[in-house]
């Protein structure tokens, strides 16, 4: 994870300082105005091409740490959307996510992933088809931090890219959120993206998400 890497040839790196923020959340250890403060801190010190890979589990968390539902809770989905939506990520899919997975796996043997109904393979789909489709999630689009009046509990920003945008809002609290956002780029019509559903999304309008909601809406083509 260090700066010097992408100076030595490496496209990515893995974002661990961010992450750590991130796993704390949930018990309550961080909070989310550290998470936004780690994330400026780590603009300000890497190149501005490098690229990130977001995860909520990968095999070393997995066997030492506790599976993504120990560490997330009920936020797993929550932080799984923010990782496939972040500024500058690459995302992490690990082996038994789509099952999904809730075991720690042995380490230093062979422990078989016990698969069968494959509950969280439509999520992830969805998710992997919108990176496929839109390039307001490639590594590279912008990214635009969004005030709610609740920036200690939502977590929401902009991703844009020729022409295509891509508004993401995620309640990282256990507790239901009611708030707006003001921001007139978020004016438009777009689709949410799980719900399959048209919106017309205009700047000051009440928002409200349960405990761990998220939110995702596609722009149409401008």
């Amino acid at each position: 994870d260090k700066p010097s890497l992408h100076e030595d040839g490496f496209d990515a790196t893995y974002p661990w300082n961010i992450m750590n923020v991130a796993y704390g959340i949930n018990s309550g250890k961080t909070t989310v105005r550290q998470l936004d403060s780690v994330i400026r801190y780590n603009d300000s010190i890497y190149p501005k091409d490098a690229f990130r890979m977001f995860f909520t589990t990968n095999h070393d968390e997995n066997s030492w740490n506790g599976t993504e539902f120990e560490r997330f809770g009920e936020g797993y989905k929550t932080f799984a959307v923010w990782a496939f939506t972040m500024e500058k990520s690459i995302p992490l899919i690990y082996s038994g996510q789509e099952e999904p997975n809730r075991r720690r796996l042995k380490f230093f043997v062979k422990d078989t992933i016990r698969w069968g109904k494959y509950t969280l393979a439509p999520f992830y789909t969805t998710l992997n088809l919108l990176r496929r489709s839109t390039p307001a999630l490639a590594a590279d689009a912008s990214f635009r931090r969004l005030s709610t009046g609740h920036d200690d509990a939502i977590f929401a920003y902009l991703r844009e890219k020729q022409g295509r945008k891509l508004l993401v809002v995620l309640n990282f609290s256990a507790a239901p959120q009611t708030f707006s956002i003001r921001d007139l780029q978020i004016n438009g019509e777009a689709t949410d993206v799980f719900a399959h559903q048209a919106k017309h999304i205009k700047a000051g309008e009440t928002w409200t998400l349960p405990a761990w909601g998220y939110l995702l809406y596609n722009y149409h083509n401008k």
